[in-house]
């Protein structure tokens, strides 16, 4: 039964399945021929080599008061906490080099000290409320891969809450958020791994001062890679699917262009008016399913007066009537609703092979 749609639906569709299927191989040898036979090319981004830039500070405290703790004299180095009292000077390095196979940099180097106010908004932004910098120190030098430039900064940490102090009595007023920093700021040029090297960065190193302690934080050797790349021209690819997409596309609408036009020759796509009659019964018999039940009409029904009805539909719907089911007698080739002194029966056309539709 399925064979016999396929040839009405081929048979009534022809033209507009091998339209389809011209499409398809079209289709198929656009695909096959950018993707096998010129893919064409495109241009990505390429790293070639890449140095790496190396930037940190270290920090230390002497003590300079008599303390049980601490000896004068000694020296407390990269710590988070120091003691006011006892060290109020941090003595600190900020150094900068950097890590190639080979190269040269020329590096100048500010080191500055930062005190400022800062007050947040309602919307969540800081405005500068005030702001003291003084200079540290400036190194101006030459290193190779692995040669670290080195700037020698002194903070007096007793000096800067003087300071804090002196410029909140000058305002009549303490706005804001009080902060203190050692900012460097690094210029860099020169070649690297082959190639010019160049960097501008800051780096910042947070003090938190006060009478009795103030806490240090920092980058110790921050590292921070710069690539070189190049623009370079490459093929584009394509991934699986579509490589074997476009030949699969070729190669069915070639066999089913084939088969349409040899199926056509030899006349295999005729359709009879009793096949359509056959296709038309099957599709009406599969639609009214769930009101027939297969069996075999016994010879007690021949004594009820028969009425004959044109259309399964019509048998259909006086067994929904009447409360029965309709009999699908496959050994007469009829059709039946039994009711109490009637017997309704319908007679498919003669080619219809009620066994045929029973699989």
């Amino acid at each position: 039964m399925w064979g016999k749609r396929a040839k009405v639906v081929v048979a009534d569709y022809a033209v507009v399945i091998a339209a389809a299927l011209v499409v398809a191989l079209l289709v198929g040898g656009a695909l096959t021929y950018t993707t096998q036979i010129e893919p064409g090319t495109e241009t990505e981004q390429r790293t070639v080599s890449e140095w790496r830039s190396v930037g940190g500070y270290t920090h230390s405290s002497t003590i300079q008061t008599e303390n049980r703790v601490f000896d004068v004299g000694e020296t407390l180095e990269d710590r988070s906490l120091y003691y006011t009292q006892l060290g109020p000077e941090l003595d600190g390095q900020f150094r900068y080099g950097f890590e190639a196979p080979n190269g040269e940099l020329t590096l100048e180097t500010t080191t500055t000290l930062v005190i400022r106010s800062v007050s947040e908004g309602d919307d969540g932004n800081t405005e500068e409320l005030w702001r003291i910098e003084e200079p540290l120190g400036t190194t101006s030098e030459t290193v190779a891969p692995g040669e670290l430039a080195t700037t020698s900064f002194t903070v007096n940490v007793t000096e800067v809450l003087a300071d804090i102090e002196g410029v909140r009595e000058d305002l009549g007023a303490s706005p804001g958020e009080t902060s203190v920093s050692v900012v460097s700021a690094v210029e860099a040029t020169g070649t690297a791994a082959g190639g010019e090297a160049t960097d501008e960065a800051t780096y910042t190193l947070t003090l938190a001062p006060g009478s009795d302690t103030y806490s240090v934080s920092g980058p110790s050797g921050k590292t921070e890679p710069h690539p070189r790349t190049e623009t370079v021209t490459v093929e584009q690819s394509y991934g699986p699917v579509r490589s074997v997409l476009g030949p699969l596309l070729v190669v069915l609408s070639l066999v089913g262009l084939a088969g349409i036009a040899v199926g056509r020759h030899r006349g295999a796509f005729e359709v009879t008016d009793t096949e359509r009659r056959s296709l038309s019964f099957a599709a009406e018999r599969k639609e009214f399913d769930q009101w027939i039940s297969r069996g075999a009409v016994s010879t007690a029904a021949d004594d009820k007066p028969r009425v004959r009805i044109d259309n399964l539909e019509d048998l259909v719907d006086i067994a929904i009537d009447t409360d029965a089911r309709v009999i699908e007698d496959v050994g007469k080739h009829r059709y039946y609703v039994l009711g109490e002194s009637l017997c309704y029966e319908f007679e498919p056309p003669g080619e219809v092979d009620l066994r045929g539709l029973a699989e």
